[in-house]
């Protein structure tokens, strides 16, 4: 994993208000969104930060969230169709490990940066 990127996770893991099981379980889905590990902190920090920060929320009976611009989501989706199933696949992990649904506002959320991952993992494999 890169450096900047572990330096991000590590950052979580000494937050006090941070559950470090929220920082593991985003490290585990970042690795199966990028099993070779290639992608850095400018690609990825976004997604981590946002994914650790909606996890904590969730765990800490916040469900809160303003849903992403409508248009934005429908270009990401209308651009990789297959997204919004992985965004819902992790989201459904969530569910299970913290025992309480992710708001549909924030699966939204986890597509957009998603399909900008698998883009970013697309463009260094050709």
């Amino acid at each position: 994993m890169n450096h900047e990127l572990r330096q991000r996770l590590d950052a979580f893991r000494a937050t006090d208000s941070i559950p470090s099981r929220a920082v593991d379980f985003v490290e585990r889905e970042l690795a199966m969104i990028d099993p070779q590990a290639t992608l850095d902190d400018e690609q990825a920090g976004l997604f981590v930060s946002h994914a650790v920060m909606a996890v904590t929320r969730l765990a800490q009976g916040d469900d809160t969230v303003t849903a992403p611009d409508e248009n934005v989501y429908a270009e990401v989706v209308s651009k990789d169709p297959s997204t919004p199933i992985t965004a819902q696949r992790m989201a459904d992990r969530v569910a299970e490990e913290f025992r309480r649904p992710l708001p549909d506002a924030e699966v939204k959320f986890l597509t957009i940066h998603i399909a900008l991952l698998n883009h970013h993992l697309t463009r260094e494999s050709s």
